[in-house]
């Protein structure tokens, strides 16, 4: 059965109290928690996987890189009932990740990570797009509005206070990059095509911790 039902590992939670459609279920994981699990984790990569965490410059990045790519496999192996590393990715041309074979038409995901949290959103249904970010100032936050934006959007967030600013900019940020994230197009193909206040399907923003804002998109 596809579910959500909690998790058996300290550091993942299958999240509660969101308004989602049966059959998607969103996951949050705090990485520096599951340290303990780095040589499991890192046991259960690929070949490409570990090169690829050999190219990170920075210890915290590989580990980081790591610790979510086994929490993936962790995560997506419950739903399909195989061992975490005998679980194969593909990419699309704008690198959106999905299973490989006959696993690809039972589960899609999506994956986002800002600084410590990551989110993994799956789905038995619906195409996915998950996004976070720790709330911080972003100098370029009103140009980044007027270039990709409504007007309507950026008259709301001129009007707020400094403080209320950044936080209201990475709301609207984190929307977008789910949608952009759902569709597999890449950003250009959404910005030209639709500009970033729309979107086909559905979109949820939401906190999943504390100084962090967070948006999942999903195929209406």
């Amino acid at each position: 059965m596809f579910t959500s039902a909690g998790s058996d590992m300290h550091g993942i939670v299958a999240m509660a109290g969101l308004d989602l459609p049966p059959g998607l279920a969103l996951w949050r994981v705090s990485l520096d928690e599951l340290r303990g699990e780095w040589d499991r984790f890192h046991s259960w990569l690929s070949p490409d996987e570990q090169e690829r965490a050999r190219r990170f410059h920075f210890e915290r990045d590989r580990d980081h890189f790591i610790l979510r790519r086994g929490s993936l496999r962790w995560i997506l192996a419950r739903y399909l009932d195989l061992d975490p590393a005998a679980i194969g990715f593909a990419y699309g041309p704008a690198g959106k990740p999905a299973l490989v074979a006959d696993n690809a038409e039972r589960v899609r995901f999506n994956v986002s990570h800002s600084d410590g949290l990551a989110l993994f959103a799956v789905s038995a249904h619906h195409e996915v797009g998950v996004d976070v970010e720790r709330v911080r100032p972003v100098p370029e936050a009103g140009a980044i509005l007027e270039r990709h934006f409504s007007r309507e959007t950026v008259a709301r967030w001129r009007g707020l206070s400094v403080e209320q600013q950044p936080e209201a900019f990475l709301h609207s940020w984190v929307r977008h990059e789910a949608e952009v994230k759902r569709s597999g197009q890449g950003l250009a193909g959404i910005r030209e095509e639709h500009g970033a206040d729309s979107a086909k399907g559905e979109v949820l923003g939401f906190v999943p911790a504390p100084g962090y804002v967070g948006a999942l998109a999903w195929e209406g």
